[in-house]
């Protein structure tokens, strides 16, 4: 016997018949009815899938072609489909393949209308897996996770994400003409690490670096562990000035 959470409430799995019927029995409780045929069965209904195990319809749906759901996963109503009872298929039990759905057509350069609001979510300082729950209104804590992750891949979102970014950099002067001017001063002076350190993030940001380093996609929003927008023209200050700290030389020189 096996037990998966939907919705706040336990759901068992059973083996078979028997320890279907032995679990009602042992508790005291009447054994609810059986449907041999799972296909005939409607939400509530207890059925015999294909593998012989037990559960219990979660839900039936779909028009033209039905569908059933149950604790393990989603399950077309047709004649040649079958329907199991093994967990480790179904990693996503909306699915009828068991698989958690790629967010927005991967291939795709435009946004759709829920990532759009996903990102402008982010913009406001939202942190992403709240912003996923509210643009894309599901509360599934495994779902939110493994889509945000995927959405963070899709190159398209980046890239939406790393427009306003540039906007920012560029209006706190901070632009390809500027990086390369203030990297010769770096040279010139001498080893700065910090300094270093901080301009590779603005040619990543700015498209400036190999095409083989990867950008961390949460520096790109306001709530990630990168630089926040506002802080963009702090930065820039500070490096044109010379105030940041500085790593200690190791020849004893002050200067």
């Amino acid at each position: 016997m096996d037990t998966r959470k939907v919705k706040g409430v336990h759901h068992y799995i059973f083996e078979d018949e028997g320890e279907f019927r032995l679990h009602f029995e042992r508790n005291g409780l009447p054994v609810p009815p059986l449907k041999k045929e799972w296909r005939d069965g409607h939400e509530g209904d207890w059925v015999v899938a294909d593998d012989g195990g037990v559960v219990q319809i979660l839900k039936r749906g779909g028009k033209k072609i039905t569908y059933i759901r149950t604790a393990v996963g989603t399950f077309f109503n047709k004649k040649h489909d079958s329907m199991d009872t093994d967990v480790s298929k179904h990693q996503c039990r909306y699915t009828v393949s068991g698989k958690f759905p790629k967010p927005g057509r991967p291939g795709a350069k435009n946004l759709t209308q829920r990532e759009r609001i996903w990102v402008a979510l982010l913009r406001s300082g939202m942190d992403p897996y709240s912003a996923y729950e509210q643009a894309f209104r599901t509360k599934s804590p495994r779902t939110i996770h493994s889509q945000v992750d995927r959405l963070f891949a899709q190159e398209r979102i980046v890239n939406e994400l790393k427009k306003e970014v540039k906007e920012a950099l560029e209006k706190s002067g901070v632009t390809p003409n500027w990086v390369i001017e203030t990297a010769k001063a770096i040279v010139e002076e001498g080893d700065n690490k910090s300094k270093v350190a901080l301009l590779r993030e603005f040619m990543k940001l700015l498209d400036m670096y190999p095409d083989d380093s990867k950008l961390d996609p949460s520096k790109l929003i306001p709530a990630g562990s990168g630089i926040p927008l506002g802080e963009y023209d702090n930065i820039t200050k500070e490096l044109d000035s010379g105030t940041l700290p500085v790593e200690p030389s190791n020849n004893g020189d002050d200067d």
